[in-house]
């Protein structure tokens, strides 16, 4: 087999593997990236705010979110405890990076991601604090909730 068939073959896979949790219900999070358009001035926070709101899927099935370990907080000096990662997902099979990293937004607007997990009734607004990007199938989203957040 060659490179790109083996590449080809283990993204099926990991696709298959990843959508299995979300269609049994064990995936309660529920991740979308929210753009925040400002109706007056050039700068986020003048006039009132208009949400647009995309959903971040993985084939049809909502991401992974867990909150860091106490490890990664030890190890990764940018990291604090309550932060939580989303992932891993395959942005060129599922969400476009454009919508995942926010760059599509311009300096009137404010993006972030909310996580809402109806179950528990939580609604968290979260800023990217970092993405990991270190292997074609292993990409993850690192957020930290912003401060009013439940």
């Amino acid at each position: 087999m060659t490179a790109t068939a083996n590449r080809h073959h283990y993204r099926q896979l990991a696709t298959y593997y990843r959508r299995l949790p979300g269609e049994h219900g064990l995936r309660p999070w529920r991740v979308f990236a929210s753009v925040g358009t400002w109706s007056a001035g050039a700068h986020p926070g003048e006039g009132t705010r208009s949400d647009s709101e995309a959903e971040l899927l993985e084939h049809g099935q909502p991401p992974k979110v867990v909150e860091v370990s106490a490890e990664q907080v030890a190890l990764d000096a940018g990291l604090q405890s309550g932060d939580l990662n989303i992932g891993p997902v395959t942005p060129e099979l599922g969400t476009p990076w454009a919508t995942l990293a926010g760059y599509d937004v311009t300096g009137g607007q404010s993006f972030r991601i909310r996580l809402v997990n109806a179950e528990q009734g939580l609604d968290y607004q979260c800023v990217v604090v970092g993405v990991k990007r270190d292997r074609a199938l292993h990409t993850i989203l690192t957020v930290r909730p912003a401060r009013g957040s439940p």
